[in-house]
């Protein structure tokens, strides 16, 4: 039974020591995970001997850009420390690599995973090779890697806004900026938060450089940007334009901008870059300028800015756009005269939405006849006086004003229908004399005649002024039929007359 106690009574102690060589040799198991082995097991005491564990770490992780630093206060009677980690449920592991003393508050964790949450661990060793208890468990997620931010530099009057987009793990920004000859200076004061900067009380005309980087919470530093530049503006107003086209070219005009020593214009059609317009010759005084040579149908955009005495530009306009009309071609005008009237008519011009149609007689000035709404292809030109010669020209336009060319003038006489003469037939020996009243507006006469069984024949040659005819050399015995009509120097014939009769 004695051996049996003492048997007992050893477990006992050996199950105590063990208990105790677990809670000082392995991370704690609060944590609900399994630590690695302790390669340094704690010293066991000689018999009578006493050791004093020294105190864990209390530790603090701060995450950065790819890493995450572990920080702790010194601890008493350390002669190192231990620091482990650990990703999700991956194994702890040592991480310092056996580099921590006695005087390191801190380790650095690098080339990390941004995204990822990292948890650590950390224990003291003494002279004596004693371990501490490990620490509380600290964690952190790591942050993005930091970049460089992407600036953008824009002109103001006297000033430069110089602005960028925000960067991941940015806690504050630097910004910097030099002029020609001049060093490089930091605009902020180490406190810019903002993701936009205004630099002021500049020189017009001069150009500015700048520069920038991202600095995380931990004051590690980012990559610099790209180097931007901008050249501030005078503090002259933007000039404000308006674009008219006509054919073939396009006018701007403007109001005269105040202190003003001259303007510069640009020009870019769709998918084409930005350019000069004007030769540099506009001055303070000038309010229009005309781009010409332009392509029909096409649409230009202009912007535009004053210059002061020394050259320093003002601010942009805002842009303006035109687009050149397609020309439209002159209409080709047909006459028809008629009594106190004459009818004009026009084939339709493509590109025209109206028409103007203009009259004038010789002594006279042309006037207009249509009241601005003509859209048909024929107009008559009435109570007219018959005989008088009237002149007419047209062209076509656009609804956006865009006027064509013009076309040929032509001119007509004012004509009524001739009067059908009206004959006598008087019959002689061999001969038979024919008569007949003038006709009001006839020029020359038509005379024919015909016996039975023959056809007409043409008497005098078709172009007679008189009105008298002697038909001679005729067969006695024979009757003979006439008819005549007149002629207008317009080419306007009357009616045949009634057929009258004479037997010599």
């Amino acid at each position: 039974m004695k051996k049996l106690i003492r048997i007992l009574s050893v477990s006992a102690l050996v199950i105590v020591a063990a208990i105790g060589v677990l809670y000082y040799a392995l991370p704690s198991n609060q944590f609900n995970i399994s630590f690695p082995q302790d390669r340094n097991a704690a010293h066991a005491p000689d018999s009578g001997e006493s050791h004093t564990h020294p105190d864990a770490p209390a530790l603090a992780a701060t995450a950065g850009a790819n890493q995450i630093t572990v920080s702790w206060q010194t601890v008493a009677d350390a002669a190192h420390y231990e620091v482990w980690a650990r990703l999700g449920d991956d194994p702890w592991s040592q991480i310092d690599g056996g580099t921590l003393t006695s005087t390191s508050t801190s380790f650095v964790h690098t080339g990390l995973t941004a995204g990822q949450t990292y948890y650590y661990t950390a224990r003291t060793v003494n002279a004596g090779g004693i371990k501490s208890p490990w620490s509380s468990q600290a964690e952190a997620t790591v942050n993005a890697e930091i970049v460089a931010p992407v600036l953008t530099a824009v002109a103001g009057a006297n000033q430069v806004t110089v602005s960028w987009a925000a960067v991941a793990s940015a806690a504050t920004y630097e910004l910097w900026a030099w002029e020609t000859d001049e060093d490089w200076e930091q605009l902020d004061d180490g406190t810019l938060t903002a993701t936009t900067f205004t630099h002021t009380g500049l020189t017009a005309g001069k150009s500015y450089y700048y520069q920038a980087r991202a600095v995380s919470s931990t004051s590690a530093a980012g990559p610099w940007s790209e180097q931007v530049e901008a050249t501030v503006l005078s503090n002259l107003a933007a000039p404000v334009f308006t674009a008219t086209a006509a054919v073939g070219q396009i006018t701007l005009t403007w109001q005269a901008v105040t202190d003003a020593g001259g303007y510069e214009i640009w020009v870019h059609e769709t998918g084409t870059e930005w350019q000069q317009a004007d030769d540099g010759s506009l001055t303070g005084t000038s309010t229009s300028f005309t781009h010409s040579s332009l392509t029909a149908g096409t649409t230009y955009y202009y912007q535009g800015r004053a210059l002061d005495a020394d050259d320093a530009a003002g601010p942009w306009s805002l842009p303006v756009h035109a687009t050149v009309p397609i020309p439209i071609a002159a209409p080709s005008l047909t006459l028809t005269p008629s009594h106190q009237q004459i009818a004009i008519s026009w084939q339709a011009v493509t590109g025209a939405d109206t028409y103007e149609l203009w009259t004038w007689q010789e002594g006279g000035a042309w006037e207009q006849l249509d009241d601005g709404s003509l859209s048909a292809t024929s107009f008559t030109h009435s109570n007219l006086t018959d005989g008088d010669k009237h002149y007419y020209a047209i062209r076509g336009l656009n609804n956006d004003g865009t006027e064509g060319a013009w076309s040929e003038y032509v001119g007509a006489l004012a004509a009524g229908e001739l009067p059908t003469p009206v004959l006598t037939a008087t019959a002689g020996p061999a001969q038979v004399t024919i008569t007949w009243p003038p006709v009001t507006g006839a020029n020359a006469y038509e005379l024919w005649y015909w016996i039975e069984g023959g056809d007409w024949v043409q008497l005098g040659g078709g172009s007679l002024t008189a009105t008298t005819f002697t038909h001679t050399g005729l067969t006695t015995g024979t009757t003979y039929y006439y008819s005549l009509r007149a002629h207008a120097n317009d080419g306007k014939e009357s009616a045949w007359s009634e057929n009258v009769d004479a037997t010599p």
